[in-house]
């Protein structure tokens, strides 16, 4: 197996060379995907949903600057869905802010 299969077992918390597979985005054994609708992942935007008081972001997946022939060059047909839990994302970056402002 791949180093980063390997990676991505020793994430999940798996062991040896095991990597789960899904048949979809709902098959995760995460409660927020059931927050994510057909439509958010088949339109063209961007889109933003809160669960909790964590963010979610469901976009088009690309990559560098938008220009022109960007949209025929690109991927776009494929979806990046994100959960940015607040505890783990912004609790700290705020802890390091009041640390280096008390200096």
């Amino acid at each position: 197996a791949s180093a980063a299969a390997a990676a991505a077992a020793a994430a999940s918390g798996l062991s040896g060379d095991v990597v789960a597979g899904y048949q979809s985005i709902w098959d995760l054994p995460e409660a927020w995907v059931l927050e994510l609708t057909p439509s958010m992942l088949h339109s063209q935007e961007r889109f933003e949903f809160w669960v909790g008081q964590s963010l979610g972001v469901v976009r088009p997946l690309s990559l560098g600057a938008r220009g022109p022939g960007f949209d025929f060059a690109s991927a776009e047909t494929l979806r990046v869905a994100v959960l940015a839990p607040r505890a783990e994302a912004v609790r700290p970056l705020l802890v390091q802010i009041c640390y280096a402002a008390m200096g």
